[in-house]
């Protein structure tokens, strides 16, 4: 019985969550068209005004002011001296006499754009916290609030390092840093149409198994482009690599549908720079390694930037310096088979060891 491609489409990929690049070239015959009902447009509100932003400067004066004790050991602080910015990757921590001022500022988050005081909850970020000790002896350091979405926490402007702050164990050995899917930067609109390829020809074959449940393919849990790890990101890189030697065929060639597939995966295979064919498992390898470079360089290209730093703190005033050094990174990944990045529901995930 004849199945449409729309069908296998709507059957095998759609409820995976799979982006397939190729579905807009289905032929309007193929398809049937639905019209979406008129939707009457909603009155558009318009935006309160915003206040004035409450400054860190202020909102750690407000803390420290609330205290004599604190007071004595802010004044302390300043006259140290004491400079905890690192020139690469280390752990410092708050001097014990300090702490004190440490704990009363780690848990106040920071003021958000529009409000005029900042928050405190059980465990706080630290961020607040940091940008105070850290002001006293790097002047130009200021929030980075309006910096938009995808900026480092903090910035210090006269050296434009960035620093990113975290606040989990110390003894984790992953971090996070953020959801990586929009589709803003011409990066990332190549990195997702990669996912997309990649992923969405991997669900396409392994649909034909004869159990529609199959949870593995080689014993590999199979992943999509929200949750995957090296393993299975390099399993479905082998899909797309048996595609690539089918759609050459010269029977294919003639339909327009497959010539798409091709351009897709030729797209693919330049903008990760994979070299002449050597065999299924070095290139899904390096395929997969290229990828995973380019969505964690493209995420810390402004998120604190290459030289800037992502700080791990704790509420004991131990400071994890991680810092961001592009060079080192791929050097690093020239190792193909390497385990520094992972995908859980669309946040980016990576092993600490990497820049250290």
């Amino acid at each position: 019985m004849y199945k449409s491609l729309h069908s296998i489409y709507l059957e095998h990929v759609q409820k995976s969550g799979i982006r397939a690049p190729w579905l807009s070239i289905i032929s309007e015959a193929d398809v049937e068209q639905v019209q979406p009902e008129a939707v009457p447009a909603k009155a558009v509100k318009p935006k309160k005004a915003s206040a004035p932003i409450k400054s860190y400067d202020a909102v750690c004066q407000t803390v420290i002011d609330s205290n004599p004790e604190l007071v004595k050991l802010a004044d302390r602080w300043t006259a140290s001296e004491i400079k905890l910015l690192p020139a690469t990757s280390t752990i410092n921590s708050i001097p014990a006499t300090f702490q004190p001022l440490w704990k009363a500022l780690y848990e106040v988050t920071p003021p958000k754009v529009g409000q005029e005081e900042g928050g405190t909850k059980g465990s706080g970020n630290g961020e607040v916290a940091l940008y105070w000790f850290l002001k006293q002896t790097n002047p130009t350091l200021q929030d980075n609030r309006l910096a938009g979405v995808g900026s480092a926490d903090l910035i210090i402007t006269a050296t434009e390092t960035g620093i990113e702050v975290k606040a989990y164990p110390t003894t984790e050995g992953w971090l996070k840093i953020g959801k990586f899917s929009k589709n803003v930067t011409e990066d990332q609109k190549m990195n997702n149409m990669c996912l997309d390829t990649i992923f969405g020809l991997d669900t396409l074959l392994r649909s034909g198994k004869s159990s529609s449940n199959e949870p593995t393919v080689d014993n590999v849990k199979a992943g999509n482009i929200l949750t995957f790890n090296k393993t299975n990101l390099k399993k479905a890189c082998i899909s797309l690599l048996r595609v690539a030697s089918l759609v050459t065929d010269p029977v294919l060639a003639n339909y327009e549908f497959f010539k798409i597939i091709e351009s897709k995966i030729k797209q693919v295979a330049d903008y990760l720079q994979l070299p002449s064919v050597k065999g299924l498992d070095e290139d899904s390898s390096m395929l997969a390694n290229s990828l995973m470079y380019k969505l964690l360089t493209t995420k810390l290209k402004n998120k604190p930037g290459d030289g800037g730093f992502i700080v791990n703190v704790d509420k004991l005033g131990n400071i994890e310096w991680l810092k961001v050094d592009f060079a080192n990174i791929e050097e690093k990944f020239k190792k193909i088979d390497n385990e520094y990045v992972k995908v859980n529901t669309g946040e980016l995930f990576f092993y600490k060891e990497l820049l250290k």
